[in-house]
């Protein structure tokens, strides 16, 4: 399936943001930050954690919208500091 494939392109990539903004080009990933958010949050279980920490911990001013609304579109309600961290870490692998 063409969305698997194109995933996959991600997954693989070694700059995900540029890759990101090739599919987004080739309007295989929404343009929209928060689209795009949501986007990576629907699709976790198939994509590659290291690059999405890479997408969102990438200093280019998009990436930053992005990251944002990724954060923002977790659920901490609720929950002690370190819950909260453990959640958030299980979504993206950091940097570095």
């Amino acid at each position: 399936n063409l969305m698997r494939e194109n995933i996959n392109k991600f997954n693989v990539a070694e700059k995900p943001l540029k890759m990101t903004k090739k599919l987004i080009d080739k309007e295989f990933f929404p343009k929209d930050p928060e689209i795009l958010a949501a986007f990576l949050h629907e699709n976790l279980k198939n994509l590659n954690l290291t690059n999405v920490g890479q997408l969102i911990g990438d200093i280019d001013e998009y990436a930053g919208v992005i990251r944002r609304n990724y954060i923002g579109q977790m659920n901490f309600k609720g929950l002690p500091l370190d819950e909260a961290m453990r959640v958030m870490l299980k979504k993206f692998m950091l940097p570095g």
